[in-house]
């Protein structure tokens, strides 16, 4: 009888193996990509296909801030950047009233700071927020300044910017970088820059060509970048699916294609900015690129995964498909999520949302891999 025991438990668990092995074949496919190198750059090309199936992903809500029954301390308006901190600790940039929210991990209010001014620590426009590790300091990208704050929201320093940048960023090790929009006549262009502690434009490191600006193009490809978890930048213009990571020292060091089919701007896109140009007093003229860009956002997570917001929407229209790729650089799948995303941490993705009642909220996710992936 123990014997027959041990054989029935040795045929169970081999059914069980057999059953897995099926599950995963069913739910990924072998890398159909290819891996070269080109004048000393690592270059990824892409598939249309990604390795893994709907289900490698498993996306659950954990926590939501703000919304419709929130308190006044609580209550969100108009957030335009989230980060977070030592501790798990939530920031949130507020545009309306120019002043920054935090919350511990669990959601609960702990204090405000910063306020609408010209005075240290005061602002004018709050644009978007970094946190730098190393350091642990917090910078703020007020439009004309830079501002640097400790964990607990106490001023310590600023610095005025040049007036055209439009993005600028503190990577972990406390590096600034920033989007500086170039102009003159009828051309424009954007260019990806180091800057130097005190705000002042250094080396380029990328940049879009010159295009038309006579009249506003809703769906105008972009340089669209982020900072990587391991001091990398990663950036691409969005015009073909390309994303370029560079080194500390700006040097492009692996490219990533990927095949895929374009969208088209439908007549409907095209007709509600026609209405806004009849309603506008500046009387817009519009020019519409006959696609949408190749992606919209890019976000990398402290592993160097990358993920890529598409023009593409779920069929109920309500969320964004996401390209995500690992940190070679191969496509693994998509993932859907609602609002716009603002970071991807810990195995946590943070989100600005609306409720079902329009109000503004923050997100927390947790993301769940199949255990072979991650």
């Amino acid at each position: 009888m123990r014997r027959l025991g041990r054989w029935w438990l040795a045929v169970f668990c081999l059914f069980g193996m057999i059953l897995t092995i099926k599950a995963t074949a069913q739910t990924s496919v072998p890398w159909k990509g290819k891996i070269t190198t080109e004048g000393g750059v690592t270059v990824v090309r892409n598939p249309k296909e990604p390795i893994y199936k709907p289900g490698w992903l498993t996306i659950t809500e954990e926590l939501s801030i703000g919304g419709e029954k929130a308190t006044s301390e609580e209550a969100l308006s108009m957030v335009v950047d989230i980060i977070v901190g030592p501790e798990g600790r939530i920031y949130a940039a507020e545009f309306k009233t120019s002043e920054i929210k935090l919350f511990d991990k669990s959601g609960k209010f702990l204090r405000t700071f910063g306020k609408k001014g010209q005075g240290p620590g005061e602002f004018l426009q709050l644009m978007e927020m970094s946190y730098c590790r190393s350091s642990q300091e917090l910078f703020i990208h007020d439009r004309l300044r830079g501002f640097v704050f400790d964990p607990e929201g106490n001023f310590k320093r600023s610095f005025p910017l040049p007036f055209n940048l439009i993005s600028v960023k503190m990577d972990r090790e406390g590096n600034l970088y920033g989007l500086d929009f170039v102009s003159g006549g009828n051309k424009a262009r954007t260019e990806l820059r180091f800057l130097d502690g005190r705000g002042n434009l250094g080396s380029l490191l990328a940049r879009t060509p010159d295009y038309d600006i006579s009249g506003e193009n809703p769906f105008q490809p972009t340089l669209i970048w982020c900072t990587g978890g391991d001091g990398a930048i990663i950036e691409g213009y969005s015009e073909t699916y390309e994303i370029r990571i560079h080194n500390r020292r700006g040097e492009i060091i692996r490219r990533i294609l990927k095949d895929y089919d374009p969208v088209e701007v439908t007549a409907e896109e095209r007709g509600i900015f026609a209405k806004l140009a009849k309603e506008s007093i500046r009387k817009t003229t519009y020019k519409f690129s006959r696609f949408h860009p190749a992606y919209i956002s890019l976000l990398c997570d402290e592993k160097g995964w990358i993920y890529a917001g598409t023009p593409e929407k779920t069929l109920d229209g309500k969320r964004t498909i996401y390209n995500i790729f690992d940190q070679d650089g191969r496509y693994q799948g998509d993932a859907a999520w609602s609002g716009w995303a603002a970071l991807i941490r810990d195995e946590k993705l943070y989100t600005g949302e609306e409720d079902a009642g329009g109000y503004p909220v923050i997100k927390r996710y947790a993301l769940t891999w199949r255990n072979h992936i991650r």
